[in-house]
């Protein structure tokens, strides 16, 4: 992989893939200006998280489209997926107890992986992500 790396969290593909999210347009235009100079990266458990949201919502009062997923694997198709390491793993487990375990594995997949920026829209990722001194960006 060459150029900065830009890791991408499941709230943020979600964003970029609900065209009703408030994000968005803003989230789209910001990923195709970045993109330009950055590989876009993740977690294989992102695919996980996504694919989940789409099962669960079928029990939802507003159940998510097939075009939801379909958009959902269009970008999953245009990121670097990683898996989860052993490395990954001693890393997300030294973090501090108010980050939940799944965020965990995101920013220390993102640290292990040395990533520029970290693209979320969930306030304690974010968080983490800036006290780990990356870029946190949630594009509005």
């Amino acid at each position: 992989m060459s150029g900065t790396l830009i890791y991408i969290d499941s709230s943020a593909l979600i964003a970029a893939v609900q065209e009703e999210h408030q994000h968005h347009r803003a989230l789209l235009e910001w990923l195709q200006s970045e993109a330009t100079v950055g590989q876009l990266l993740s977690s294989k458990l992102l695919d996980l998280e996504v694919n989940r949201r789409y099962v669960n919502s079928k029990h939802s009062t507003q159940p998510l489209g097939p075009d939801f997923l379909a958009a959902a694997n269009a970008l999953i198709d245009r990121l670097v997926l990683v898996g989860i390491t052993d490395q990954v793993l001693a890393m997300a487990k030294q973090m501090n107890a108010s980050v939940k375990s799944l965020d965990a594995i995101h920013v220390a997949t993102a640290l292990t992986h040395t990533c520029k920026t970290l693209v979320t829209y969930d306030v304690r990722m974010f968080k983490v992500a800036d006290r780990f001194g990356m870029i946190a960006a949630s594009p509005e």
